[in-house]
């Protein structure tokens, strides 16, 4: 279990700022340049959304849009920029390789290394499994959902005894 939870726990893919000499560069009007550039087309500069472009990943091998048509028509091959965003697949790739050296390796620590890399791939297939990681603006079946659980907790709270906060 921990390989698989690890590649959001260690924070390996956020918050990845260009640094140099030490400091964090900044563009003309004071704001952060990323690392990659990937990193804003796909969630934000920092904090947790800021690993999306890593974790999730558009559909491979068909035509992405960028127009207001198709985002109504498709939602999950949509994108701007218009291209494939996301590096899911290639994250599983090198955790799925780098799991098969470590077994063939045999090695001190070897079986170890091969269970840790194996849950980080499978990290990156659970990811691609969650329609969240998978469309830059989400479809309007998981919008609607969204939007009846939020309006239905908040119904609940309203109803809900409050506690008196002095004990």
């Amino acid at each position: 279990r921990e390989g698989s939870v690890d590649p959001d726990l260690d924070l390996r893919n956020q918050n990845r700022l260009f640094v140099r000499g030490g400091e964090v560069v900044l563009d003309p009007f004071g704001r952060a340049v990323p690392y990659d550039p990937n990193t804003v087309s796909f969630g934000s500069l920092t904090g947790i959304a800021s690993q999306y472009d890593a974790h999730g990943a558009m559909p491979r091998g068909v035509e992405v849009k960028d127009s207001v048509w198709q985002a109504l028509r498709d939602p999950r091959l949509f994108a701007r920029p218009p291209r494939q965003l996301g590096s899911a697949p290639e994250f599983t790739e090198s955790y799925t390789q780098l799991a098969l050296i470590a077994g063939l390796w045999g090695g001190p620590g070897a079986e170890w290394l091969q269970h840790t890399f194996a849950g980080h791939a499978l990290h990156g297939i659970e990811d691609v499994g969650n329609q969240i990681h998978t469309t830059q603006i989400g479809t309007w079946k998981f919008w609607w959902d969204a939007k009846k659980y939020y309006y239905k907790m908040r119904l609940k709270r309203m109803f809900k005894k409050q506690q008196d906060p002095t004990g």
